[in-house]
């Protein structure tokens, strides 16, 4: 059996006992600078029955949780997820973590502590996806502290709830995703007309059912006007930090080829002899983008990035854009915004009859039951024709 020793060395004294084994060779832990015997034997104590227990010597930290959850951003988070979603979770520390535990060591949090500041976001009618979040990132940081680091045993986040019942105390979505009805579609395509510069990327959220970034981020290059379709395999996203646009893979990794009907390819074949038009007039004072990891999307260095949908001059079109053209779109649908096209394509597809796995996978949704979530909104004519269906049942 594992023993503890002491000994003195020098003013001061010096515990240590043997560990595993490696290569046959016999290991020892060991540790000193304690002022008496009886503070190296309790501390040589407490250190070997943590390595009993881990099964490695437990390093002890007096590492704050706010300094810790940084720590955590760069070593795993920076290596291994978007810039995108390190920049969601950094709002999260920020704004619900770090001012409620921050202040206090890595090693003091409890699971009470943790199920108060969960119960607290729920009772503040949070949204439920907001919740949802914010306890991914405790229980991924502190599992991280668990393994690889081992700077505490076991995370306080095993037996934390979201609790149950407090549905209703969630805040509503700031975003309602109705379905746009087809006079609606006609004025917004009326005020943003073929040439303006938000028309093409609604238009392929309309008729391909494309995300925000997708539909900014198509290059001729994925275009395949003898087979139809359209290959995602990008988007563009906004890096918070470097302040450029970048170049990312789309949401769920979900890249795809998309059938195109006709109107879009008359459409497509008809800006593409447009840009070429505009590339033989402009001449050396038209703008070749490129894109790089360090700048982003850019006119002078790294891959060039032949995007469909580009000013007349060919420089790049952002999609910030759409933030005024959406202030303009609410003065007669206030509930707009650019998914609401990309959530009309979906319900139109299902209503026409399409098969779900096929709608799923051309949407790139993440798994099915998204899918029939629009499926199971009726649209504002479909409630009308079962209001009117209902008064014939029983005649």
């Amino acid at each position: 059996m594992t023993e503890i020793n002491t000994r003195k060395r020098g003013k001061h004294w010096e515990y240590y006992f043997e560990v595993a084994r490696i290569k046959g060779k016999r290991q020892r832990f060991s540790k000193g600078g304690f002022s008496t015997k009886a503070d190296a034997l309790t501390a040589g104590t407490k250190a070997m029955n943590e390595y009993l227990n881990a099964g490695t010597v437990f390093v002890p930290t007096e590492i704050s949780m706010s300094d810790y959850m940084d720590y955590w951003i760069d070593m795993y988070c920076r290596p291994n997820l978007k810039p995108s979603t390190i920049a969601s979770y950094q709002k999260h520390i920020r704004l619900h973590i770090s001012p409620i535990i921050g202040q206090y060591r890595l090693t003091s949090i409890t699971s009470e502590q943790l199920q108060s500041l969960i119960n607290d976001l729920v009772s503040q009618g949070f949204s439920k996806n907001t919740i949802i979040s914010i306890k991914g990132i405790l229980s991924s940081s502190l599992n991280y502290a668990v393994q690889p680091l081992h700077y505490i045993q076991t995370s306080p986040m095993i037996y934390v709830k979201i609790p149950k019942g407090s549905r209703s105390n969630y805040k509503a979505s700031l975003y309602v995703r109705d379905v746009i009805e087809n006079d609606i579609i006609d004025k917004i395509f009326e005020r943003f007309p073929k040439g303006s510069s938000p028309y093409l990327p609604m238009m392929l959220a309309y008729h391909c059912g494309l995300r925000l970034g997708e539909a900014f981020a198509v290059t001729w290059d994925s275009v395949d006007f003898d087979n139809k379709t359209i290959t995602i395999d990008k988007q563009l996203q906004w890096h918070d930090e470097k302040k450029v646009w970048y170049l990312t893979p789309p949401k769920y990794n979900s890249s795809r080829v998309v059938d195109i009907d006709q109107f879009v390819i008359d459409l497509l074949k008809e800006l593409k002899a447009e840009q070429a038009a505009n590339k033989a007039f402009y001449e050396e004072y038209y703008t070749t983008l490129h894109f790089n990891e360090k700048e982003g999307i850019n006119n002078h260095s790294g891959e060039v990035i032949d995007f469909i949908n580009v000013y007349e001059n060919g420089c790049f079109i952002q999609p910030r854009i759409m933030q005024h053209t959406s202030t303009v779109i609410h003065e007669f649908c206030p509930n707009f915004n650019f998914h609401s096209l990309r959530h009309t394509h979906c319900t139109r597809l299902l209503e026409a009859g399409l098969p779900l796995k096929y709608v799923q996978e051309r949407l790139g949704h993440k798994n099915i039951n998204v899918t029939m979530n629009i499926y199971n909104h009726l649209t504002r004519s479909q409630a009308e024709q079962s209001k009117k269906d209902l008064e014939n049942v029983f005649k």
